[in-house]
């Protein structure tokens, strides 16, 4: 067992390698970002470095997180966002690779399968994340939706076993999440809170009443969290 989790963990690493090395290609040609609303997104944040306050009155409503991470790492690293931008999108782009990874592992485990093909689903399904193209297309640029693109699957993974377990720990993880959503980007915030109230439907068809409970307030609090955030931040800004 020691030996083929010593191999999973250097293959995805590897894979992971794979996935940041394809998102970061443009920095090949530039250190900038290479899609125009990377640019538009680092001057937001080179705003908030200045100002030191986000500029809530000229970006969109679900800018707000992904501005405040740039300008945050801004100042962490001393560079300017638009340095910093490209390289951290690539990174963060490719994270979810590990997310695909750790799902399909879990999956293939539950089925009872054996070790060594456990190992192949979850390399296999994080080479195929890390190198499809239309994902790879949607994860590359300097744009909030990468990051809600992490957020995604996070709070959907957090979200169900929280419903499952009813653990504090993980009904705070996904909180948390579902509060960073509408932050992050509007359309991931409505697919995860889609994908939630499927979550809910399937577990109130399997006849489990305390899940579903915990399922039904789940996806009700992901479309407050959507709506009401959207709703109310446009009208305070």
């Amino acid at each position: 067992m020691g030996r083929l989790r010593r191999r999973l963990t250097l293959t995805l690493a590897a894979v992971l390698a794979i996935g940041v090395a394809l998102r970061a290609g443009p920095l090949w040609q530039s250190p900038l970002p290479f899609n125009p609303d990377g640019i538009i997104h680092s001057v937001h944040a080179q705003s908030t470095v200045l100002a030191g306050e986000l500029p809530l009155a000229t970006i969109a409503t679900d800018d707000l997180l992904f501005t405040a991470f740039l300008a945050t790492l801004a100042e962490v690293t001393g560079l300017p966002p638009m340095l910093v931008a490209q390289p951290v999108s690539a990174v963060v782009g490719a994270v979810p690779v590990l997310v695909a990874a750790a799902v399909a592992r879990r999956i293939a485990r539950y089925n009872g399968w054996r070790r060594s093909r456990v190992v192949l689903v979850a390399v296999l399904a994080g080479a195929l994340l890390a190198v499809e193209g239309l994902y790879l297309h949607r994860s590359m640029p300097v744009d909030e939706q990468t990051l809600g693109l992490l957020f995604v699957p996070l709070v959907v993974l957090a979200g169900a076993i929280a419903v499952d377990t009813g653990e504090r720990r993980w009904i705070a993880i996904t909180g948390v999440l579902l509060l960073a959503l509408p932050a992050t980007h509007n359309l991931d915030s409505l697919v995860a809170a889609i994908a939630l109230t499927g979550v809910a439907s399937l577990v109130v068809a399997s006849g489990r009443r305390t899940a579903a409970y915990r399922a039904i307030v789940l996806g009700v609090v992901a479309w407050v969290a959507l709506v009401g955030y959207t709703a109310l931040v446009a009208e305070l800004t």
